[in-house]
């Protein structure tokens, strides 16, 4: 997929969709690396995935993945919350 500018007209395509941003044309244009990253629902989407995705083959692919499923805690003493220290932090807790 080669790189491209996005339009107005393509913006226009996906204006409707949920979780559109508030914002200019202008400003989701210059935010936006087309056709890879666009700053509002991508409209090049679809021929992304014509170009580089598979089909998931139930009877061929063997992707199993179990979910996450342990439990999570965090406190003041814990090594992530300490990696980082600023004054206003509080525990996800």
């Amino acid at each position: 997929m080669e790189r491209r500018k996005l339009t107005k007209e393509d913006i226009d395509k996906v204006r409707d969709i949920e979780g559109f941003p508030i914002g200019t044309d202008e400003d989701i244009i210059a935010l936006s690396d087309a056709p890879y990253y666009t700053a509002c629902p991508n409209p090049f989407i679809e021929e992304f995935i014509r170009e580089n995705g598979t089909p998931y083959d139930e009877e061929k692919d063997d992707y199993h993945r179990e979910p996450f499923a342990m439990d999570v805690s965090v406190s003041k003493n814990d090594a992530i919350y300490t990696a980082h220290s600023y004054h206003t932090k509080v525990p996800y807790v």
